[in-house]
């Protein structure tokens, strides 16, 4: 280990992709809050960097389904005082939403506008700063002597729209139009996060990139390598839209579909560890 990755004291702060649901070896998938609902998996990158650096203490608090003020009242009053590391991936759960454009474009869209919610996002990505910057207020409180790394998330279409490679009928919905202005939601959250990271003195490290030809529906990951999208629809659970398509909302859910394999966090890993020098 370099000395420029000796660290003391490691926190993981952040939502379901720095929790790594879809990202546990063991195949469960442990709660991490009381209420039993946010949980996390032990192949996210923070266990990863752990495990692999050995950097000391490891505080890993980050949840899915946590937005920026649980963030800053459940997870920041984590933070020993003596953390020399922090990483953080927070923001699309705001206003529930990153969720509500995959449910109303996606999953469900017979029952809900997938462009309301699509127009809902932007505003509230666009309007996201101050909350990002109160966050990074208190962790910096939280942690003064800590390097802080700020992470984005990665965009979830491939830039030619090929829906004939899906497997499942829900991933097949979303028009090419709707797919562009998801994968920009994406853009506009990481350049939020990328601006605030700079405002508060954090280091800002994009990984969208690693991820190209690996995404939803990618004819360039036919095997399904980096996030998970293979899936058949699950028969029996209708949708209500009348399209003669059973819905599999509930297994593109519970098998974490928009998030990142093992194999995806090890591209997180990476560049954390590129982004430290170790």
């Amino acid at each position: 280990m370099v000395a420029a990755c000796a660290f003391k004291e490691y926190v993981a702060l952040g939502d379901s992709y720095p929790a790594g649901i879809n990202a546990n070896p063991s195949g469960q998938l442990p709660p991490c809050n009381s209420t039993g609902v946010g949980v996390y998996g032990t192949g996210a990158y923070g266990y990863q960097f752990y495990q692999t650096i050995q950097p000391g203490d490891f505080t890993f608090v980050a949840c899915s389904g946590d937005d920026t003020e649980q963030c800053a009242s459940l997870q920041v009053p984590q933070i020993p005082n003596s953390a020399d590391l922090v990483t953080i991936n927070i923001g699309g759960n705001n206003g529930d939403a990153f969720s509500k454009v995959v449910t109303r474009c996606v999953y469900i869209p017979g029952q809900f506008g997938c462009e309301g919610a699509l127009t809902n996002a932007q505003n509230i990505v666009a309007g996201i700063d101050t909350a990002l910057n109160t966050l990074f207020g208190k962790v910096k409180v939280a942690a003064p002597s800590a390097k802080v790394v700020v992470f984005g998330d990665v965009q979830f279409w491939p830039r030619i729209d090929n829906p004939d490679q899906c497997q499942s009928p829900s991933l097949k919905r979303p028009s090419a139009a709707q797919k562009a202005t998801m994968n920009s939601l994406v853009l506009g959250m990481n350049q939020k996060l990328a601006q605030a990271a700079n405002t508060n003195g954090f280091t800002w490290v994009d990984v969208d990139g690693l991820f190209e030809g690996h995404r939803l529906c990618d004819e360039g990951d036919k095997n399904n390598t980096y996030i998970q999208w293979s899936l058949k629809a699950t028969p029996g659970i209708g949708d209500g839209d009348e399209d003669g398509v059973d819905d599999p909302r509930s297994e593109l859910y519970n098998k974490g579909v928009f998030h990142p394999f093992v194999t995806g966090h090890d591209q997180y890993r990476m560049a954390l560890e590129k982004a430290l020098g170790c």
